[in-house]
């Protein structure tokens, strides 16, 4: 059944007897316009391809000083969750959890603490709580220094 069957004039009589049937039909119809909706928005969703986040900064060759606010920022395509986790990452390990959940709205400013190891090989993940599988890292490492 496609959307142009779904005429109502004239569909349910008003004999008693057949008014189940005139409500099965409505339901029917309109379960058939339900799923043809959901088939568009869905092809739509495969069209523009899977829910993603990509790190925009830090995303290499930085320098960040310990005690000093840092910009961490990211964008989503696709419906990525309402929340995401940050954590830094040194040479791809978990160093800390920066936190363990931000709205997902593509900005986090972070004070550096004074107690993260100066080094480099530095990277920032970001995760979608809703769906772990959706995460990102910066491209490349940065470098935390202290300038005192």
């Amino acid at each position: 059944m496609s959307l142009h069957h779904a005429k109502f004039v004239g569909a349910c009589p008003n004999e008693r007897r057949r008014i189940g049937a005139c409500i099965l039909t409505v339901v029917a119809i309109a379960l058939t316009i339900v799923l043809f909706v959901s088939s568009q928005v869905a092809s739509a969703d495969d069209a523009k391809g899977a829910p993603d986040i990509k790190v925009r900064k830090p995303n290499g060759g930085e320098f960040w000083e310990r005690g000093e606010k840092e910009k961490i920022r990211w964008s989503s395509e696709g419906f990525t969750g309402f929340y995401v986790r940050i954590e830094l990452l040194r040479e791809d390990v978990v160093e800390r959890e920066i936190t363990s959940t931000t709205p997902n709205d593509g900005k986090f400013n972070w004070v550096v603490p004074n107690d993260v190891p100066l080094d480099t090989g530095y990277a920032v993940r970001i995760i979608s709580l809703g769906n772990p599988q959706i995460r990102d890292k910066s491209n490349d490492t940065f470098t935390i220094i202290d300038l005192l």
